[in-house]
């Protein structure tokens, strides 16, 4: 005899999985509101019309943002602050992200940016040289504790490096290859 219960356990189990959620908090590390948020699905020409905000974003403060679970996760974000000027990230996975922080507009040709160590090791040193180089001088006044961050300076000019980072317990590093700082206001080390 066949039971209606033995049906429903013999249905997969992605018949219930949920699309991935790309919700997250906007932070404004500005120095400035955030008067509004626009958003496309990345690689769009146009950002879209919604704003999504209610209010301008004063600074030192977040927001939730929260967009649909349609199974998009990859978009491009403009910030247009209180004095008109704008700041784009491009290509963010939204679902493995849960805050996504604006440090205010940059000059087109400042490489500065904030490294944020979410590593469970202490980053002892990190230099930014042209691509191909070996690692350069160490940029760190300090050693970075995980779940630190810190400004990293740079002088105006060349947009692309290859960013080296080397851990305090000498087991190795990591690199990132042609980041183009001038368009990333953060590099964030992860596990």
């Amino acid at each position: 005899m066949f039971r209606p219960l033995a049906l429903f356990l013999l249905l997969p189990l992605t018949a219930f999985a949920q699309a991935p959620n790309p919700s997250f908090n906007l932070v404004n590390k500005s120095a400035q509101p955030i008067a509004q948020l626009h958003l496309s699905p990345a690689g769009h020409a146009t950002f879209g019309t919604r704003n999504w905000i209610a209010a301008p974003l004063a600074t030192a403060s977040k927001v939730a943002v929260r967009l649909p679970a349609d199974g998009n996760c990859i978009f491009d974000l403009r910030a247009t602050y209180a004095d008109a000027t704008v700041e784009t990230k491009r290509t963010l996975d939204l679902c493995h992200t849960d805050d996504v922080a604006f440090i205010g507009a940059k000059p087109a040709n400042d490489p500065s940016f904030t490294f944020i160590n979410k590593a469970d090791k202490t980053v002892a040193e990190l230099s930014a040289v042209p691509p191909g180089k070996p690692a350069g001088a160490n940029l760190l006044t300090a050693p970075v504790l995980p779940g630190a961050s810190v400004p990293v300076k740079l002088d105006r000019g060349a947009c692309v490096y290859d960013v080296h980072i080397a851990f305090a317990d000498h087991a190795g590093g990591k690199t990132r290859r042609n980041a183009d700082l001038c368009h990333l206001g953060e590099i964030t080390l992860v596990p």
